[in-house]
């Protein structure tokens, strides 16, 4: 459904759109964010604002499977799936890293 609405948004009134992104992918956003904010308080990640940091990590860490396998139109292999979801979330946290010695 959500590669439909997205394949379907320019067609699509504008208010649906608004009350789609509040009924699914705002309210899915709010326990990434709120673990975030976690590992922050925690000198785990360097976090200032959560709400941009939940929308990086998906992407980071999912983002070249989605482009690689065509939105998954031609699947990748489980190792290649893993090397990419890995190298993802290491750039995430390179990105997030608490800063030391500043």
């Amino acid at each position: 459904m959500v590669r439909r609405m997205r394949a379907e948004a320019a067609q699509l009134p504008r208010g649906l759109l608004q009350v789609w992104d509040r009924s699914g992918p705002q309210r899915t956003q709010g326990e990434p964010a709120h673990r975030l904010r976690r590992l922050a308080g925690l000198g785990l990640l360097e976090v200032d604002d959560a709400a941009p940091a939940a929308d990086h990590f998906p992407l980071l860490a999912f983002g070249a499977v989605s482009e690689r396998s065509h939105h998954g139109a031609a699947p990748l292999s489980a190792p290649a799936r893993t090397a990419l979801i890995a190298a993802g979330v290491r750039a995430f946290l390179r990105g997030y890293q608490p800063k030391t010695g500043c």
